[in-house]
C-alpha cells in the first residue's frame, strides 16, 4: 500500500532531537532517517534517540560519506562494515528499507566490479535481518544514471532503487526508471526548475516551487504497479505547509 513518507532531510538540522520534535509535529504515515556523517563515530546515539518512537520508521538513508568508499577500490571493505552498521541501526529501529548512494556522482572513473561485490554482500547481510536494500539513482560524470543503476540492479535480483524526482528529472530519466517499476523500493518528492545551484547552494526544492507535474509523474508511476514509500526529501521551514502538502500527496498516491 502506498506511503507517505517525511524524511529527516526536510529539516535544516542534524541535532536528532530536533529532528524528532518535528517528526512529532509531522502526519505523515511513516518516516526516513537520515544517518548524518557527525554521528558516524557513534552511531547508537541515533538508535538511542528514536528506539522509543511512538511512529513508524519505514526507511533509513545510509551515510552519504559512504558513496566516496564505494567509489575507490581500495576502501570496499570500509563502505562494507560502515553499512552493515547501518544495516544493523535500520533493523533496531524497524525500518526495512535501506537507501544507499553506491556511487560519488563527481568521480570520472568507478571501479564497478568491487561495487557490485560489495552490494552483493550486503545484501547477504541484509537479508538476514530482513532488511532491503534500496540504491539511489544519482548523477554521475562517470556514465548515465541509468545505466548504473540497470548495472547494479542486474548483478543482484534482490537490490532495489530509489527514485529521486529532482535527480529523475535533471537527467531525463522518468521514462527509463518507471520501466524498471518493479524494483522500485522508495520515491524522493523534491522539485526541479533546471538549476542546481541558487545563491550558493543546492536548491533542494520543495514540491510546488519548480517545473515538475507532479500529478502526471505519480499517475505514471502508479500505472507501472509502484505502491510503496513516496518520501519528501527537501527542507521546509513551516511544518503547517509541509502538513498541507502531505495531505495533498496522499490525493495523488
Amino acid at each position: 500500500m502506498a506511503k507517505i513518507s517525511v524524511s529527516s532531510g526536510c529539516f535544516v538540522t542534524h541535532d536528532y532531537r530536533i529532528v524528532r520534535e518535528s517528526f512529532e509535529r509531522c502526519n505523515p504515515d511513516c518516516f526516513e532517517l537520515i544517518i548524518y556523517k557527525s554521528i558516524l563515530s557513534e552511531l547508537g546515539s541515533l538508535k538511542d534517540s528514536f528506539m522509543d518512537f511512538d511512529n513508524t520508521i519505514c526507511s533509513i538513508h545510509a551515510p552519504k560519506p559512504v558513496q566516496i568508499m564505494l567509489s575507490n577500490p581500495q576502501f570496499q571493505s570500509n563502505a562494507l562494515r560502515l553499512l552493515e552498521r547501518s544495516v544493523d541501526i535500520t533493523s533496531d529501529l524497524g525500518a526495512t528499507i535501506m537507501v544507499i548512494h553506491a556511487w560519488d556522482g563527481r568521480y570520472r572513473q568507478l571501479p564497478m566490479e568491487h561495487i557490485k561485490a560489495t552490494m552483493r554482500s550486503l545484501v547477504t547481510y541484509a537479508r538476514d535481518r530482513g532488511i532491503t536494500v534500496s540504491i539511489e539513482a544519482l548523477p554521475s560524470r562517470c556514465r548515465h544514471p541509468i545505466d548504473l543503476t540497470q548495472e547494479l540492479l542486474g548483478c543482484c535480483d534482490e537490490i532495489t532503487f530509489t527514485l529521486d524526482f529532482e535527480y529523475a528529472a535533471a537527467y531525463n530519466m522518468f521514462d527509463g526508471l518507471i520501466e524498471m517499476a518493479d524494483r522500485m523500493s522508495n520515491v524522493h518528492l523534491r522539485d526541479f526548475n533546471g538549476k542546481w545551484i541558487v545563491d550558493g547552494r543546492r536548491s533542494y526544492l520543495r514540491p510546488g516551487r519548480g517545473d515538475l507535474d507532479f500529478k502526471d509523474l505519480i499517475s505514471k508511476i502508479r500505472a507501472a504497479g509502484y505502491d510503496s514509500n513516496y518520501t519528501f526529501e527537501a527542507p521546509y521551514d513551516d511544518i503547517g505547509l509541509l502538513n498541507s502538502d502531505i495531505e495533498r500527496f496522499r490525493a495523488l498516491i
